[in-house]
């Protein structure tokens, strides 16, 4: 037998049918054109490839693709040679594979990822592997963003069982029974209007490896000190017909429970309505620092849900989520705040010991028909919550006792329905809420004596609130496609009833009335929505403007006071423009105009405590705001590379009827208030996000990073100032394999911000942290991850941070056992301090820490 074995480099040229030069197209070189790539190359700016080949094929299949353009092939043989190629326009070229390859596949507007590309020996959960996909990037809070956006769906085949609340399958889902995780970019969920109305958010999908998946978590683990116990079980069902996810967790080893059941909805719907608890009032505490709960919430905590979806006859699902958390929390920190002041700082020392009674339940149950013909969506939810706040605080003036009481009931029921009639579609959206809150704030002993009790101290204090909302929202449309536009006329009408009643007594009795408020607000709302759409054939251009036309109506009855009303006929233009520049690169951009009116929480004339400290009362008009908002965003991505980038920049200007007035006594207590002023505030903010995998050497790298300037004017202490905030952040990770005997994972990130009152800087704030964990695998079976963790910041002292963990874990493949040993805080750092500002205001958090302590569990992944 003989071999031969050539070395060739082929170069070429790329144009349109005009002979322009085509930048960004991609070559690739193939044995045939069912083979893996053998080479790849994107052309230059002056539409200019190279290809270097080391092969013993004689010949070769040459493949030319372009957005926009047809698919070019040609067979060549294997030696030195100059190609040149002109593309002919084709509509198809989007509908083409771009990419193939072992770690990802693209076909259209879908990224399919291996998960066995990305899964290292440590991972359990689908969540781990997630966090070293190129692109992707997981929050704090568990909320998942593409490319700098937040996901809009979280499928699991093809089916979004949660409904928003996709933590309790991210951080539970058996990695081993996904085969492929797929990002749905520009993806409609909406079948019927896949080819009418146009998408800039990605939605994710999670592929199994069988048809029908038994899989879940489970686990066990006591220890000390104090005595620890942490128990979860999480068992999954996933069929064609039916998913099913059920939960109980138990902990109180500081993880948030709160975290697994949090909802991430998204709704490109224009009749929303907030149905979460809005708190009036609140007793003093430190707020959550900057870290993981594990390493300072004190919690008893325990969590129940129940996650159903049945496929019913003619494709309606129906589904039903439905969760319960009763958790305890105990936290103890001390704040100290600094007040910035025309002419004087206002300093405040306040030690807090807080302990937080959590009780809530709420669900959803959705029936939905989704087709290429038919869209039908039902949603009952609902929320109830019973909680309960303590919280005992030392001044250098006094100890204060402080309690607050705030159930809450909420429901809601959303009906969308488009059919088609015709050649058209006919939509029709109705929405209607009610909520309700009932709080209470106790406080001994009676703050703001000056104001409410001529100087003199007084025992006890009570704040009283009741507030009802009652919100509908009914509209009728029509979608119809003109060659390459689409109109989308929409007519409707809204409704807002808020009724507020606010109290404040002194040793059980009541106060005069300048300590009442009866409150009935009116909003009312008339529109006529016009939506006109454009894509072009090849799907480079797209454009939407949108310009609604409405009457707002407001009313205001205040007890003892003349009725204040608005009426205003507002037009309120938006436009937006996609390109697609290459197969590659996109940009977008988009402005807007829109106003808004009647900040319910700025318009009552009686004075309301918000907390110990901080007292409030409008006696002004109706606040009035027109926001004018702006944003454009550049993107790229080579998913053959892995490679994955976005920047954007955001600027919004809001011009105001009210200018805010803030009066800060030496004791830090605060009068908040509002004079007719108009004043402009205004934003920028910049963001850049890349991402790269390198395949072989196992390793994500991900660079985050953001700019922002605020402007606002402000009546302090009775004078008028500008308030201006920058903050300036950098967001390093690096998930690597470096052997097959360890792998490390390395998360950093840098805050700088300051706070400027009249062009005056004041001090520098400067925040940042570093956390390397590695994991050394002794065996196929058993591994050793060491974490190491560094905060530290920079005010008027350094203050470092230092934690370091160890854990072992020992694996019985056959029965999907995992054996874990885990050591935290076994430097025992009893505090954490953390820096920030807040509009006019340093604040300084000193938290207490957990104790070192001892874990042992047994897990079971199946």
């Amino acid at each position: 037998m003989s071999s031969w074995y050539t070395s060739a480099q082929i170069s070429g040229n790329v144009k349109n049918e005009k002979s322009q030069n085509l930048s960004g197209a991609s070559i690739l070189l193939k044995k045939d054109s069912s083979s893996a790539i053998i080479a790849y190359a994107i052309t230059d700016a002056s539409g200019n490839f190279k290809l270097n080949i080391d092969s013993d094929l004689p010949k070769f299949l040459l493949e030319v693709t372009y957005i926009g353009y047809g698919k070019y092939s040609e067979e060549i043989k294997s030696r030195n040679q100059f190609v040149a190629i002109k593309l002919e326009p084709s509509s198809e070229a989007l509908k083409e594979v771009i990419v193939k390859s072992e770690i990802l596949q693209q076909r259209g507007d879908t990224l399919s990822f291996t998960v066995s590309a990305f899964k290292g020996k440590e991972d359990r959960v689908i969540a781990d592997v997630l966090r070293k996909i190129p692109g992707i990037q997981i929050m704090p809070s568990g909320q998942i963003k593409y490319q700098g956006k937040p996901i809009q769906k979280y499928y699991i085949e093809g089916l979004d069982l949660l409904e928003g609340k996709y933590n309790l399958a991210n951080e539970n889902l058996n990695v081993e029974a996904v085969s492929k995780i797929e990002i749905l970019e520009n993806h409609q969920p909406i079948k019927v209007l896949d080819s009418l109305e146009f998408s800039d958010r990605a939605s994710l999908n999670i592929k199994l490896k069988k048809d029908i998946t038994v899989s879940g978590t489970a686990e066990l683990g006591i220890g000390a000190t104090p005595i620890l116990w942490q128990a979860k079980a999480t068992p999954m069902l996933f069929a064609k017909k039916r998913q099913t996810i059920v939960t109980y967790q138990s902990n109180n080893t500081g993880k948030d429970l709160n975290r697994e059941i949090n909802d991430f909805s998204f709704s490109s719907k224009g009749y929303e309505f907030n149905l979460n608890e809005e708190n009036w009032l609140s007793i003093l505490k430190i707020a959550e620092p900057p870290f993981s709960q594990e390493r300072w919430l004190d919690n008893n905590a325990h969590l129940g849900s129940v996650n159903y979806l049945n496929k019913l006859q003619n494709d309606i699902e129906l589904k039903t989520n439905i969760s319960y958390l009763n958790d305890r929390q105990d936290r103890i920190g001390e704040k100290r705040t600094s007040f910035f002041t025309p002419g004087d700082t206002v300093r405040l020392s306040e030690v807090t010991s807080n302990q937080f009674f959590i009780e809530k339940i709420d669900g959803k149950v959705t029936l939905e028909k989704n087709t290429k013909n038919d869209y039908l969506k039902n949603q009952l939810e609902f929320k109830k919550t019973w909680n309960l706040d303590l919280g005992d605080l030392e001044t250098t003036e006094s100890s204060i006792i402080q309690s607050n009481s705030s159930p809450f009931t909420a429901i809601r029921n959303r009906l969308d329905v488009i059919k088609p009639i015709g050649k058209q579609l006919i939509d029709f959206n109705s929405s209607i809420a009610y909520k309700n809150t009932d709080q209470s704030l106790k406080i001994q002993p009676g703050p703001f004596i000056e104001l409410i009790n001529d100087s003199v101290n007084y025992p006890s204090f009570e704040q009283d609130l009741v507030e009802k909302q009652v919100f509908l929202d009914h509209s009728a449309g029509i979608r119809k496609a003109f060659g390459a536009f689409t109109i989308s006329p929409k007519i409707g009408y809204s409704y807002q009833k808020r009724i507020l009643e606010t109290s404040i007594s002194k040793e059980d009795i009541f106060t005069d009335r300048r300590f009442l408020n009866e409150l009935d607000y009116e909003d009312s709302e008339a529109y006529l929505k016009n939506t006109l759409s454009f894509e072009s054939i090849d799907e480079v251009w797209k454009i939407q403007l949108s310009s609604p036309l409405k009457y707002k109506s407001i009313q205001l009855d205040t007890f003892g006071a003349q009725r204040s009303e608005i009426n205003r006929l507002l037009f309120e233009p938006q436009l937006s423009l996609f390109k697609k520049i290459s197969a590659n690169w996109e940009a977008s951009i988009s402005g807007g105009l829109n106003y808004e009116f009647g900040d319910i929480k700025r318009l009552f004339p009686g004075y309301v405590a918000t907390n110990y400290r901080n007292i409030q009362r409008y006696e002004n008009p109706i606040l009035e705001q027109q926001n004018q908002n702006y944003r454009t965003r550049l993107t790229y991505r080579q998913p053959l590379f892995q490679f994955f980038a976005n920047a954007s920049y955001n600027y919004r200007r809001t011009a105001n009827n009210l200018l805010f007035t803030s009066k800060i006594a030496q004791n830090g207590q605060t009068v908040v208030g509002a004079i007719a002023a108009d004043n402009i505030s205004s934003a920028h903010v910049f963001n850049f996000d890349t991402s790269k995998f390198f395949g072989k050497i196992q390793s994500t790298i991900k660079l985050n990073s953001s700019l922002s300037f605020s402007s606002q004017d402000r009546v302090l202490n009775e004078s008028k100032v500008q308030v201006e905030n920058r903050s300036v952040n950098f967001a390093l990770s690096i998930d690597s394999e470096i052997t097959e005997w360890m792998s490390i994972n390395y998360n950093s990130s840098f805050t700088f911000s300051r706070l400027s009152i009249d062009a005056e800087p004041l001090q520098n704030i400067k925040n940042m942290k570093h956390l390397l964990a590695t994991y050394l695998f002794l065996k196929d079976n058993q591994y050793i991850d060491i974490e190491v963790e560094y905060y530290g910041n920079d005010f008027e002292t350094n203050n470092d941070n230092y934690f370091l963990n160890i854990g072992y874990q020992y694996s019985i493949k056959e029965t999907g056992l995992d054996l874990n040993l885990s050591w935290n805080n076994i430097l025992n750092t009893k505090e954490y301090v953390d820096i920030y500002a807040s509009e006019f205001s340093y604040i300084e958090n000193r938290y207490m820490l957990r104790p070192s302590q001892i874990l042992a569990s047994v897990k079971f992944s199946f």
